[in-house]
């Protein structure tokens, strides 16, 4: 919940309630008085008593607040499995998605990430060991450039890639994640992917094609309409699970 949205909900409680007890206290009151004075009355009666309120009964007001906390999570939650099950081909069978493992494989992990995110870079490691191990998995790469123009050159570099060589993209993925601030720049770009055997010209012509951008801004979609709002995060077993995981975990997930 933003803070914007927080103090609108706390103000919004707090009237209802002062709201409510003036009418209860006044109502009957005076019959004569017109709704206009009533409604300046009760204006005047909450603008005066809010703050009071709010210091008076703070358990009321974390109690609601944590209410609708919850009620926002299991909306998000619900929101997030529906579109799961109505979109389960865009997220587990795009062609155009990088893809590594066992393409039979029932087990399917997907990964949006940033070349440039510290735990995606951690997490390297991880999914080494998990194509080393496991010859049962297929990992799914969500290309989410999400910090800056220099990961957005890298993930429209490894869509590019992969259009013209998959074999090649999961070295040139594992190369930027290792890597500190050597391909910031379309020029090392390159240099790395000359050192993949990938001819420049057919790779500048995929980099250049709209297709290779409009997969990014379909990643992008996605993510927006799943709730993602940072990086890493998993999809496995039709369960999002946001930031780094460790191999022993994923493993007792695609065991279960």
């Amino acid at each position: 919940m933003s803070v914007s949205n927080l103090l609108t909900y706390v103000n919004t409680l707090a009237i209802v309630c002062m709201g409510s007890f003036w009418y209860y206290e006044n109502y009957h009151s005076d019959s004569s008085e017109t709704q206009e004075t009533q409604n300046n009355k009760l204006s005047s009666y909450t603008d005066q008593s809010v703050e009071e309120f709010l210091l008076n009964n703070p358990k009321v007001i974390v109690s609601s607040l944590e209410k609708y906390q919850d009620s926002l999570v299991k909306e998000q939650e619900s929101n997030q499995k529906k579109y799961l099950e109505d979109n389960h081909a865009k997220i587990y069978q795009s062609i155009t998605d990088p893809r590594v493992g066992n393409v039979k494989a029932k087990k399917k992990i997907v990964e949006f990430f940033d070349y440039n995110c510290g735990y995606c870079k951690a997490m390297l490691v991880t999914k080494e060991t998990m194509l080393k191990n496991r010859k049962d998995v297929e990992i799914i790469f969500k290309e989410l450039p999400i910090m800056g123009e220099a990961s957005y050159m890298q993930a429209q570099a490894a869509i590019a890639l992969y259009s013209i060589d998959p074999k090649k993209y999961f070295e040139f993925h594992a190369e930027l994640l290792k890597s500190k601030n050597e391909y910031k720049d379309f020029d090392s770009i390159k240099s790395l992917i000359a050192q993949l055997g990938i001819d420049n010209d057919a790779f500048e012509a995929s980099y250049k094609n709209p297709k290779t951008a409009s997969k990014i801004k379909e990643n992008l979609d996605l993510a927006y309409a799943l709730g993602i709002r940072g990086t890493p995060v998993y999809i496995i077993d039709d369960v999002i699970i946001p930031g780094a995981i460790g191999y022993q975990d994923i493993l007792k997930i695609i065991s279960d």
